[in-house]
């Protein structure tokens, strides 16, 4: 597994890799393994966390925000 050490700028931005890298993964899906290797085309995995400088909210398409979110508060 490789571990991706990678905060971009926004919130967006980052929000657009991880939905990038969901896509790729699902468009040639990895082979499962549990051993590390050193050959970057070997990958069998990649974990990627990130921290954002400052608070958001992230709803999707079918949320309501008056239902899951303190609007308010926001």
């Amino acid at each position: 597994m490789h571990n991706l050490l990678l905060t971009l700028e926004t919130p967006a931005a980052n929000l657009a890799l991880d939905e990038a890298l969901l896509e790729a993964a699902e468009a040639a899906p990895l082979p499962n393994s549990i051993s590390p290797c050193s050959d970057p085309s070997e990958i069998h995995g990649i974990l990627r966390l990130w921290e954002p400088k400052h608070y958001f909210v992230v709803l999707g398409r079918s949320s309501q925000p008056e239902h899951e979110v303190a609007v308010a508060t926001c």
